[in-house]
């Protein structure tokens, strides 16, 4: 077969691969289950030769892409896992090629030369930055994103319902249940162009408090002793939020305001209960007269799970907005401070596509009963081919239900939308706290 011929055949099989999962989905639990068990029987199987020795023929290959962080994770080392993940997706029927991340920009030119090379699948490994840099170079192509979470808190693997375990999350990346899922964009003032998120955009205290996290986190102790006391000395500004062109604009006396494409940001706190990833929308807070001791308490009521409803978070939702501010405040983006207000955000609906289960950060999650079955099977060898053959095979007679926008994207192999995240990281709110209890005294 001609090299020519390859990205053809591959964007097939993909598109088979999306028409199985959508009627997956709306298969009875029953038969959900029953797929995968077929799948990994017939597998195993098809490898062992009459007298119980493994058969010497080789199963068909998936060619992908494996992008990994060399030092993810509490321990920073996922770069020694590189060889448990080949081996774990070539059970399944995928050959990885290999490429370590060793900064973003890396990252993310190495996924957009693999779009353009006609790669079906690529597999970042790694942490909420490694993903969110893998799924900006796919932003607009028709490769699919998979995901192997390996990193400390993971707010999109969460969001998307993938299983921490490696082994899991290679086994829900052979199902291949894929969605169109919407990538986030903000162009604030400072920036040359516009800059692509998959969790939080933020504007006011939480962009400083992003930084000061990340150094602590990662031992960067400059940037803690820079960016921490911008934080605690920062003073309240009138904000302006425009959503959707309106002529109307919200005035809050404010010091952060959140843009949440998905629920989760910083060190795993569920900032934003009702973004859906998949829904075209931002979900919108301002937090209005609040003070650092007041957000100081919110945040941690979040993490602790005791926060209840307060008339001074302001929620609404929309697909474009603009924030501005009498005195500029900081902007922020997966963890970065990227410019400073005035603030455009505007939703790229269905602008990647991404291998996602049954995450509370989807409208339209994959089946639970098939991720269920996947978790059960994740040991045997089964592959993307066992998928496609057992649509043909396993629901000769469903009918597929109307499908909702995001499935239909994901069905057409169009451009898509995940992207990067930054958000309200309080890894540091303890110690902001007692910073500022110190000062008030």
């Amino acid at each position: 077969m001609t090299r020519k011929s390859e990205p053809v055949r591959m964007a097939k099989r993909v598109k088979r691969l999306a028409r199985f999962a959508v009627r997956v989905e709306h298969a009875e639990d029953g038969k959900a289950r029953e797929i995968v068990r077929v799948q990994a029987e017939a597998r195993i199987r098809d490898r062992l030769q009459p007298d119980g020795q493994a058969s010497t023929s080789p199963a068909p290959r998936l060619p992908a892409l494996l992008i990994i962080n060399s030092k993810s994770g509490p321990n920073r080392d996922s770069l020694l896992r590189t060889r448990e993940l080949v081996d774990l997706l070539a059970a399944r029927g995928i050959a990885a090629d290999v490429r370590v991340k060793l900064h973003k920009s890396q990252a993310r030119r190495e996924a957009r030369a693999a779009a353009r090379a006609g790669y079906p699948l690529v597999v970042a490994a790694g942490g909420d930055g490694t993903v969110a840099s893998v799924a900006r170079g796919l932003v607009g192509s028709k490769t699919v994103l998979g995901v192997i979470p390996l990193g400390t808190y993971n707010n999109v693997a969460t969001s998307l319902g993938i299983p921490t375990d490696t082994a899991q999350a290679c086994a829900l990346i052979a199902a291949a249940p894929v969605r169109a899922v919407d990538v986030g964009e903000v162009h604030a003032r400072g920036m040359k162009r516009p800059r692509a998120f998959l969790e939080v955009g933020a504007v006011g205290i939480a962009a400083p408090l992003v930084v000061a996290g990340q150094g602590f986190e990662k031992g960067r102790w400059d940037e803690v002793t820079k960016h921490l006391p911008r934080a605690v000395e920062m003073a309240p500004a009138v904000l302006g939020v425009r959503l959707d062109g309106q002529r109307s604009v919200h005035r809050a006396h404010s010091l952060l305001a959140i843009v949440a494409n998905a629920p989760r940001a910083g060190a795993g706190l569920v900032v934003a209960p009702q973004a859906k990833v998949d829904d075209g929308l931002f979900d919108v807070r301002v937090y209005e007269e609040m003070p650092q001791p007041a957000l100081v308490a919110h945040f941690l009521a979040i993490k602790t799970g005791t926060v209840g409803d307060d008339p001074r978070v302001r929620i609404s939702n929309g697909r474009k907005l603009v924030i501005r501010s009498t005195t500029p405040l900081p902007v922020a983006v997966d963890s970065k401070v990227v410019g400073s207000t005035p603030a455009r955000f505007r939703v790229r609906t269905g602008g990647l596509l991404v291998i996602a289960g049954h995450g509370d950060g989807l409208l339209h999650p994959a089946a639970q009963s098939l991720v269920s079955a996947i978790k059960d099977h994740s040991g045997s060898p089964w592959s993307l081919e066992d998928v496609s053959h057992a649509s043909d095979t396993a629901l000769p007679t469903a009918t597929p239900p109307p499908r909702s926008p995001g499935l239909a994207l994901a069905k057409r192999s169009r451009p898509l939308g995940l992207a990067l995240a930054a958000g309200a990281a309080i890894a540091l709110v303890p110690a902001l706290s007692r910073w500022i209890e110190r000062r008030r005294r």
